[in-house]
């Protein structure tokens, strides 16, 4: 059974983009850098050279690896998978079980402008989002902001620089800037599904995070680093060809950044990481790990709702036949077979997004806490991982448009209720055919839950963490809305669910 769906993405936070030629090397020799050691003037054209290209490896991680360019040519050495344990997104998670939903989340996915926020509080960084409330995308973004308490800036305000003007004071600086785009504007020829299948970002869309290096007023030009090119489709892999370095016009640029609401992030330097570095961080990630309910939904918080480790158990748990059946049966609009397909194809897909976080995560948390010992720690946590590979699939995130049959274990157990029941009729004795598989497929989820115990308890213990600690408030409310996140993801599952 192969099922093609159109495109459509949910969350957003980002800026525009479009055309010239995709795959494009810039030959810095072209590019006029002007000095200037006048204040206050900005040079008609600048290109800096030699920032880190981050390319985000899986779905979902396009923010940050757009923000660790930023930081690395800022001289900061934290790459992709650092942000992974900094940001704590490699050790969150969350499951919502409710009618129609049964939807893992990873935690790349949980509300990003709080954890952005941790990160960059916990690095004393200065850093500021900024958007337009004309526009649909970013008066989503605004809304939700207001309700997080995450503070922006409003490109409608007198006093607030241009979005452009931002553009040639920030990157004039020597500082790259991390915006937030429409992927269905953008040129290279990885999107080209999108394109053929999506459409223009709405207001409660997905959109993509790139970072500027670049401008050029003469030639009208903006220079770009996509961390994004080479995570799916016929070229999936790392895009060594430069594809990921291409310019676009202004206008094409305007466009694309004008949908996504033109959210930009911009990244300075401040005072420095903050007292206790290693405590907060470590107390932050046993919380996460955990599934501390009063940090992951601070003031929002329902039964439906599973943190931590009980994002593994709750899962698990509803891989029960009338469980199952009554999560098709929500679908009155889809066929539920198709609805059943689409839903071991989204456990599957999000399972592995966060399985990479986890993973790397787990390679470099050492190097964050270099002052901890992390033996027991990693001894326990590393015990999840074989766990992990048996329900995960590269695959599943390779493929924009459609899901495409595979010989592993969660999504063929699916595929074989969605075809017994595409045959029969009968729900409740499809699913019950296959219970050994959905069983199997349970267990590893709670020895994945019991892993992120363990983990969290050799974690307390190795941090020593007095009682009257106090970690910084990094609450991460659950929805997963304004997000700047380029989620090939959700797509298939959720085109189906909004009907």
């Amino acid at each position: 059974m192969q099922t093609k769906f159109k495109v459509v993405f949910l969350l957003s936070i980002l800026l525009p983009l479009v055309s010239v030629p995709a795959g494009m090397n810039l030959d810095n020799n072209n590019i006029q850098q002007i000095e200037t050691n006048q204040v206050c003037q900005i040079p008609d054209a600048y290109y800096i050279r030699d920032v880190p290209y981050v390319w985000q490896e899986v779905n979902g991680y396009c923010a940050s690896a757009s923000i660790s360019m930023v930081l690395q040519s800022m001289g900061m050495d934290l790459d992709l998978h650092d942000l992974f344990s900094a940001m704590g997104t490699g050790f969150s998670a969350i499951y919502i079980g409710i009618d129609q939903s049964r939807i893992f989340y990873p935690g790349v996915l949980i509300r990003q402008p709080e954890y952005l926020q941790y990160f960059f509080d916990l690095y004393g960084l200065e850093f500021t989002t900024y958007l337009d409330t004309r526009e649909p995308f970013g008066s989503e973004c605004a809304y939700n902001y207001d309700r997080l308490g995450v503070e922006y800036v409003d490109y409608t305000n007198s006093t607030t620089p241009s979005p452009f003007d931002m553009v040639r004071t920030t990157v004039s600086s020597d500082i790259p800037l991390a915006v937030a785009v429409d992927l269905y504007y953008l040129p290279p020829e990885d999107y080209a599904d999108f394109k053929q299948y999506g459409a223009p970002l709405e207001a409660f869309g997905v959109a993509h995070a790139i970072t500027i290096v670049g401008y050029n007023d003469t030639s009208q030009e903006i220079y770009i680093q996509d961390p994004g090119v080479g995570i799916f489709g016929d070229n999936a892999g790392y895009p060594d060809d430069g594809r990921w370095n291409y310019t676009m016009s202004y206008t094409n640029f305007s466009r694309a950044w004008q949908s996504a609401g033109y959210v930009t992030f911009k990244l300075t330097q401040g005072t420095g990481p903050i007292d206790n570095f290693e405590e907060r961080l470590g107390e932050y990630l046993v919380e996460r790990l955990r599934g501390d309910r009063s940090k992951y939904f601070k003031e929002f918080d329902a039964f439906y709702l599973s943190p931590g480790k009980s994002a593994f158990s709750g899962l698990g748990l509803d891989l029960a036949v009338d469980s199952i059946a009554e999560y098709a049966r929500n679908f009155q609009e889809v066929n539920k077979d198709e609805a059943l397909l689409s839903l071991g194809h989204s456990m599957e897909m999000f399972l592995t997004i966060q399985y990479h976080g986890y993973l790397h995560g787990l390679d470099t948390i050492q190097d964050i806490l270099p002052g901890v010992d992390l033996t027991a720690f990693i001894d326990a946590a590393d015990d999840a991982i074989s766990h992990f590979e048996v329900l995960t699939c590269n695959e599943s995130i390779h493929t924009l448009v459609g899901i495409k049959s595979r010989d592993t274990l969660l999504f063929s157990t699916f595929e074989d209720i969605a075809n017994d029941f595409q045959s029969s009729g009968k729900l409740e004795e499809s699913i019950g055919n296959h219970q050994d598989g959905l069983d199997e497929i349970r267990d590893h989820l709670f020895d994945i839950a019991n892993c992120w115990d363990a983990a969290a308890n050799a974690l307390e213990v190795a941090l020593d963490l007095p009682d009257d600690a106090v970690p910084l408030d990094a609450s991460m409310p659950i929805v997963v809305t304004g997000s700047a996140i380029l989620i090939l993801a959700v797509a298939i599952y959720l085109v189906r669910r909004r009907k």
